[in-house]
Parts: C-alpha cells; structure tokens; sequence
C-alpha cells in the first residue's frame, strides 16, 4: 500500500513540473525580426524653382572725361534684393539648368578724385546657364554666366541715365533643407561694359562699370 502512494505522489510531481516547464515556455515573449531602415533616396534637383535673394554690390566705376582718366575707379556699392526663378535638369551627379533674376537696388558713389561726379544704380538683372555638381545628395556646387543688366545713371550735375548690358559670371554652393527648400550663397562679377554720356559737342564722358557682388537665397523647388 505504501508503495503505491509513493509511485502515485511521485507521478504526480512529474506531471506538476512537466506542466510548469511548458507554462514557462508558453509566457516567454517572442521576439520579432527588425526590419532594416531603407536607405533615404537622393534629392532630386530637377524641375522649376521660384526664391528670393539679399545681397551686396561692391561696384567700380571708372571714367573718362572727353579723353582724359580722370576716376580710374571710384567705389559704387550699396545693397539689393529682388526675385528669381529658373529650371534644372539632373544627369546622375550632374545637374544644369536656366537661371534669370532681378533685383532693386541702392547703389551710389561719387568721385573719388573729381568730387562732382556722382553715381546711382536702382536696378539689376540677369540671365544665366547653370552647371553643378553634387558632392553630397542635398549639397550642389555650381557656375553660372550669362546676360547682365543695369541701369547705372552718371552726373556732373544733373543725373543722366543709360540701360547697360554686359556679360557675368560667378560661382557658389547650394544646400537642400527639405524636399523644397534650399539655401544658396554664391558670388558673381558682373561687368556691364562702356558707355559715352555726352553733356554737349565737346563734351562727353565715357564711363566703364563692373561689380562683384555676394548674394544669400532662399529657394522654393516644386
């Protein structure tokens, strides 16, 4: 009889731990595969853009007076902001594209050696090829040149003014924020070529006007 108790007493603690052994692998947490982060995709550069610019014109002006040098370069600077827009195509790393803006400008100088002279500049503008290179996904440099525009107006004494069209070209670096917002510093020199003022029959200037200029922009690409 006792052994009987004994076989059942000890088939019974077999059965308790066999069944705390499966509710312990019952409860144990499963742990699920992570799956990799993707990659984040480049940024695309291609397509139109629309921004805005602020920036500063450090002009020379040089001038002749009816044959003599008589300014061989007078400082012509002041600040101007204005507009943009322009459209880019993208080939790998490469990316080019068509660039025009326009800005207002306050731009004034006077002689530097005949104190008469004066100088004033109230706009700009510019048509440009852009060629770039991306030396990070969201970080393109580039070279851009074409058309500029002004209108420097010249005085002895009263202002007379001329449309002026020359030749720019310049460089800079270009950084994506977001999918649509770039940020862009560059410089850019500017030279809008000679123009001769004439104030009466024996009496004309002939004026020469270049300008470096450093700008900073805001850029919203769609």
């Amino acid at each position: 009889m006792k052994s009987t108790i004994c076989n059942l007493l000890f088939g019974a603690l077999i059965l308790c731990g066999c069944d705390s052994a499966l509710g312990a692998e019952a409860t144990e947490p499963t742990v699920m595969p992570v799956a990799p982060r993707p990659a984040s995709m480049a940024f695309d550069w291609a397509g139109p853009y629309v921004g805005a610019d602020v920036g500063y014109m450090f002009g020379n002006t040089r001038v002749v007076d009816t044959g003599v040098l008589v300014e061989p370069g007078a400082n012509t600077s002041g600040v101007m902001g204005g507009l943009l827009a322009g459209f880019n195509w993208q080939d790998g790393a490469w990316v080019y594209g068509t660039e025009v803006d326009a800005s207002l400008a306050d731009v004034h100088g006077h002689g530097a050696i005949v104190e008469p002279l004066r100088y004033a500049l109230h706009w700009a503008a510019n048509g440009r090829l852009r060629l770039g290179y991306t030396v990070a996904p969201e970080t393109l440099l580039f070279v851009a040149g074409g058309l500029a525009i002004t209108d420097l107006r010249f005085t002895e004494i009263d202002f007379i003014g001329k449309t002026r069209v020359g030749w720019t070209i310049g460089a800079g670096v270009e950084e994506a924020f977001t999918d649509c917002l770039v940020g862009r510093v560059e410089f850019l020199y500017a030279d809008y070529g000679r123009v001769r003022y004439t104030q009466g029959p024996s009496d004309f200037y002939i004026v020469d006007f270049t300008a470096p200029q450093a700008r900073a922009a805001l850029v919203w690409k769609f």
